[in-house]
């Protein structure tokens, strides 16, 4: 083999160039044992080489080039490198497409008995962009865990499975064992019907047990990923209407509960964002404190003995008689906030002038979590128990920056200082949806299906069934739980 001239001189051209690499690219899917002309891409036999008017010619079987005019197989520098070029974006695209195939969507999950409640959770684990990065990143490796019964390992392994090219559906049955045989959450074990919210606070705080350190300070924010992703800030205002005196506290949450109508009672899980039962601001101007190892148990307590869970059909909002029942009209998500953060009257004594028939209180979101989930009360109880099925319309892109607190400088009774407000950009306070669970049928034979978002496509998850969905149909489902993340992560001010 010799280095040939007529190649080098050949390929001065940038149309040969052009020619060649389109004969290369060509050639490269070929396997039969015959030549390939690199002027034109005709396949060549043995023995019509000689007659073929071009020069070059590749053997598909070996690669190598011969030139006629030097009537022996020929190396070029050049050539070599459009070859490699050539070779190494096969491989890109090719990397791009098992890639696609194996991220381009969820898997389902088989029902278990009765366990659609977890597998719309889980689907919603899947499909946080965050949840995701973090364990696929092994930044919680189940090989090298020590602890039993992890349920963060539990996850990770289910991360693996769930981004593997097989798409047959999973059974997570170790994961729903740690579930029904973990402390504080026996309410879900057995195949009754159960609430997917109180499945989601269960499984919030065993994850956080598996990430966190076990000589984690207790006086000190906890920051796993649970805490960093879920939790946010609660500001509690109680102003007296006399003097203007306010007292103000500030609790951790991890989710929201809204009032599907007018009739109910707002309310909030403090101490860790269990959001299972109503939490009307202190009325004493103390706060709760944010206890970062311990808050996620304190929530997840709160959310399975709170009255807003499927199982008992009871809810947090306001009984209702039988001769005025709870109203079903047409709601949207930002009435729901606008009620949920209006000040409204109450019977705190203001502890500067001691007037109490002029207060008010009211609740704005100090801090806003990365990921926001809301719960919407859809099950009531009183003298019976019933769902709600007003339709909540709500949207793909939410702004927040109207519920958040815009008070600077006022203190509590402890001196704690007020809510100080950052000013950020807009773009901090906006949201994208990306999950929404649903509850179909009634209370106590309902369904749970969940549509995600991965990438630009949606997906209707119902147990094993998976299939491509659109926008509208997202968006025309009554929603249960809507999880919303933080379009931008991270804001640096300049100087």
């Amino acid at each position: 083999m010799t280095q040939c001239g007529h190649m080098d001189a050949h390929l001065r051209s940038k149309e040969a160039v052009h020619r060649v690499a389109v004969a290369l690219n060509w050639g490269l899917s070929l396997s039969r044992g015959s030549r390939l002309c690199l002027t034109c891409a005709a396949t060549l036999h043995y023995a019509a080489l000689d007659q073929h008017p071009h020069c070059f010619a590749m053997d598909l079987l070996s690669g190598s080039v011969h030139c006629n005019l030097c009537r022996d197989y020929i190396y070029s520098p050049h050539l070599d490198r459009i070859l490699r070029l050539l070779k190494l974006r096969r491989e890109e695209k090719a990397t791009k497409s098992r890639c696609k195939a194996v991220f381009g969507g969820p898997r389902g999950f088989r029902n278990l008995g009765k366990t659609c409640f977890l597998n719309v959770v889980l689907q919603a684990f899947i499909a946080n962009p965050l949840l995701r990065s973090y364990f696929l990143s092994e930044k919680h490796n189940h090989a090298l865990c020590t602890r039993e019964r992890c349920t963060a390992c539990e996850l990770d392994k289910l991360f693996m499975q769930v981004h593997q090219p097989d798409i047959a559906p999973l059974g997570p049955t170790s994961l729903l064992h740690n579930l029904w045989t973990a402390p504080g959450a026996s309410d879900l074990a057995g195949y009754a019907q159960q609430d997917a919210h109180e499945a989601y606070i269960s499984l919030l705080n065993l994850v956080h047990a598996g990430c966190t350190d076990h000589a984690h300070p207790l006086n000190e924010p906890c920051t796993c990923i649970i805490h960093s992703t879920f939790q946010g800030t609660l500001q509690s205002e109680l102003r007296c209407g006399k003097c203007g005196y306010a007292s103000i506290t500030s609790d951790p949450f991890l989710d929201v509960s809204l009032d599907v109508g007018s009739s109910g009672v707002q309310g909030v899980g403090v101490g860790g964002g269990g959001v299972g039962a109503s939490a009307p601001p202190p009325a004493n101007g103390s706060s709760s404190g944010m206890n970062g190892a311990g808050t996620v148990k304190n929530g997840a307590n709160m959310a399975k003995n709170g009255a807003n869970n499927l199982k008992n059909g009871a809810s947090s909002a306001a009984s209702t008689s039988k001769n005025n029942p709870p109203s079903l009209a047409p709601q949207t998500l930002d009435n729901c906030l606008r009620r949920y953060t209006h000040a409204e009257h109450s019977d705190w004594k203001c502890t500067r002038c001691s007037a109490a028939d002029a207060s008010t209180k009211q609740l704005s979101f100090r801090k806003l979590p990365t990921v926001l989930a809301f719960q919407i009360k859809r099950y009531e109880h009183g003298l019976w128990a019933q769902k709600l099925d007003a339709p909540v319309r709500f949207p793909l892109t939410l702004d927040m920056r109207h519920y958040t607190s815009s008070r600077e400088g006022a203190e509590g009774k402890d001196g704690a200082e007020g809510a100080s407000h950052t000013q950020e950009p807009d773009e901090m306070h906006l949201y994208d949806l990306f999950c929404v669970i649903n509850h179909l049928g009634e209370m106590e034979t309902g369904h749970y299906t969940c549509a995600s978002r991965f990438g630009e496509q949606w997906f209707r998850c119902e147990d094993a069934d998976v299939t491509p969905t659109n926008i509208k149909s997202v968006l025309d489902s009554q929603g249960y739980m809507l999880l919303y993340i933080k379009r931008t992560l991270v804001y640096y001010a300049s100087s």
